[in-house]
């Protein structure tokens, strides 16, 4: 995976101030929030809020917009009305995805979420395609995006601000700041994330944090209850190689709506069911603790059939994480890989190795893996305001 890099946090200041590590992660690129110090409280917070400020933003605006987009991406927009929000991918003329990306659907403009890094290449991407149409690319560099999220959300999101959890994206009033939140599809469930100006965000994420009895947790631990709850990220799990049939998320791709680029390619896919391999998400026993200790070391893992074939042959595993705090000492772990299709159709037993070669395995164990299902079924939903 290609680095990227993205501007200085805005909330830097906040997060230092408190207790924040931060750090750099492979395809994220910058400065982000790694944790504050105490991973125990972060895994165990009823809930949560974290800064996101390293997703690219875009806006379109213009009459045409919604037309526009709709042909460049898998996602219905056309006919979507404001309050909505919907997950797709931008794709190549060769079918491949270039990102994925969240659509809100505002009055007069379209918003896009994008990975880190991204902005700039796929603005350059739309308006290669503008002729005649009346839309116009734009940055959205003057956000901060705070998502909050956990078991007791809803609750504490009802309580703080009189109303449930959104369903789509509206406008919310904190105090006497008025707040642009959303559902978000990427994060695990209960979630929702809120655009803040970045002149206000500090005294917005305090507010927050006090009015949700919220604790601010680093990307480690968001990374961990995201493959936990088994959503694929961009940059890791699939990237530029991969078609979205590849990917398996279900109703990130609409096949009733008009064409869009590579529709031919990733509809024939769909249609006959060939996709060389999908992401699935795995549960890996560890009962003795073995596994979490070389993953601590930052070993490597292979997933192949049991007992013959040798390691990596059954599919490629892409992120992994304790499935709980006492699991990350002993009990199991969840993952996501990409696994080829005649592995999935023989339903063989398959094992985890460490990778590398003879040597390194030496006297290293294998661990069972249990194929729990696809990426989460819900994450492609469209959302609307109820």
């Amino acid at each position: 995976m290609r680095q990227s890099f993205q501007p200085p946090l805005a909330l830097a200041g906040w997060h230092t101030a408190s207790g924040a590590h931060l750090g750099e992660v492979p395809g994220i690129g910058g400065a982000v929030v790694r944790g504050y110090g105490d991973p125990g409280s972060e895994t165990a917070a009823g809930v949560w809020l974290i800064d996101r400020s390293w997703c690219g933003r875009l806006e379109l605006v213009g009459a045409d917009r919604a037309r526009f987009l709709g042909g460049l991406v898998t996602c219905r927009v056309v006919g979507r009305e404001p309050g909505e929000c919907c997950y797709g991918y931008f794709t190549d003329g060769k079918g491949r995805i270039l990102a994925d990306v969240l659509v809100l659907v505002l009055a007069d403009r379209l918003w896009l979420e994008l990975p880190p890094g991204k902005a700039a290449e796929i603005r350059q991407h739309l308006e290669k395609y503008i002729v005649a149409d009346r839309v116009e690319v734009r940055p959205l560099g003057d956000f901060v995006q705070l998502a909050v999220g956990g078991a007791q959300l809803p609750g504490a999101w009802q309580a703080s601000f009189g109303e449930p959890l959104p369903d789509g994206c509206r406008t919310v009033r904190l105090g006497n700041t008025e707040l642009f939140a959303h559902a978000h599809p990427r994060l695990p469930a209960p979630a929702a994330q809120l655009w803040i100006s970045s002149g206000i965000a500090e005294p917005v994420a305090a507010d927050l944090l006090a009015a949700l009895t919220a604790r601010a947790i680093g990307f480690d631990e968001l990374e961990r209850r995201r493959i936990v709850a088994g959503i694929p990220r961009f940059g890791r799990d699939f990237d530029e190689r991969s078609l979205p049939g590849e990917v398996a998320v279900e109703g990130a791709v609409d096949f009733e709506k008009g064409c869009y680029l590579g529709q031919e390619i990733v509809a024939r896919m769909h249609y006959r069911g060939r996709a060389a391999r999908e992401l699935r998400r795995l549960r890996l026993e560890d009962p003795r603790g073995e596994l979490a200790e070389h993953l601590a070391l930052g070993r490597d893992l292979e997933l192949s059939a049991d007992p013959e074939e040798k390691p990596g042959s059954a599919g490629h595993l892409t992120s992994w994480a304790a499935t709980a705090p006492a699991a990350a000492s002993a009990g199991a772990l969840a993952a996501l890989a990409s696994i080829p299709r005649p592995v999935l159709e023989d339903e063989r037993a398959l094992v985890v190795t460490l990778a590398g070669d003879a040597e390194d395995r030496q006297g290293a164990g294998r661990w069972p893996v249990r194929i729990v299902g696809p990426p989460d079924p819900s994450l492609g939903r469209p959302r609307s305001v109820p």
